[in-house]
């Protein structure tokens, strides 16, 4: 009776953990997790997308492929403040190999994490960024369009509205 028990809370815990990797598989933002340490724990896609796959420390996210410099830099220094709670991180970060473009949040890594290990939620903004920019292109464009029709109403010899 303890045995079939036990084992049908097995099954119960094993369909909740594959639930919440599912959870986690589908979300727009995946975890990083910072260890007091600078170690680092997150999964291999996660990595591989930061340019950076055999990454085991925090620092090891920059380099040649990896997070740009500054990036990398401005995310350290919010580490310390952020695994005391006193400013989340929020930032936006570059992958030098391949240009994409990631967007950082992040505080305190709740329990049962060690202490002073912070979360950092990374999602990919990229087509965001390229659809911003394509946006500010076509409203450029109009702009100087609106700007070439007013001259052209302005230089009317006689108002366009009674031809």
């Amino acid at each position: 009776m303890l045995f079939r028990s036990q084992s049908r809370q097995a099954r119960v815990l094993t369909g909740h953990a594959k639930a919440i990797a599912a959870l986690l598989a589908a979300a727009p933002s995946r975890p990083l997790l910072v260890m007091a340490d600078r170690s680092i724990d997150a999964e291999p896609g996660l990595l591989r997308e930061l340019g950076c796959p055999d990454a085991t420390t925090f620092a090891e996210l920059g380099g040649e492929d990896g997070l740009r410099g500054a990036d990398l830099a401005a995310l350290e220094e919010g580490l310390a403040a952020a695994a005391l709670g006193s400013n989340p991180i929020a930032a936006t970060v570059r992958v030098q190999s391949s240009g994409r473009l990631f967007d950082v949040r992040g505080g305190p890594a709740p329990l049962p994490s060690p202490p002073g290990s912070v979360l950092l939620w990374i999602a990919d903004c990229s087509i965001a960024e390229r659809d911003r920019t394509e946006t500010i292109g076509q409203l450029q464009a109009t702009e100087i369009a609106l700007a070439a029709l007013t001259q052209l109403i302005e230089a009317a010899p006689f108002p366009m509205w009674e031809i």
